[in-house]
């Protein structure tokens, strides 16, 4: 019975592996939020980078100089 008591402590005491699940929990409270604000907000950014493409395309088709310019 001594024999289960000391593997027992020792697992507890086991520190290995701690480190990357403390990695894997940051990464996971940093990500998951972001991409659930990128899904929310998926039609605005969406709206954002298609007039910002409409926007170029204009500039380049009339020839009047560079869009980048302008910003």
């Amino acid at each position: 019975m001594e024999g289960i008591g000391k593997r027992v402590r020792a697992l507890h005491a086991d520190e290995r592996g701690l480190e990357g699940v403390e990695w894997i929990l940051i990464v996971g409270f940093i990500v998951i939020p972001l991409l659930g604000l990128l899904w929310w907000f998926a039609g605005d950014i969406k709206d954002w980078v298609l007039g910002i493409w409409e926007d170029a395309r204009e500039e380049v088709d009339s020839g009047s100089g560079n869009f980048w310019e302008g910003q």
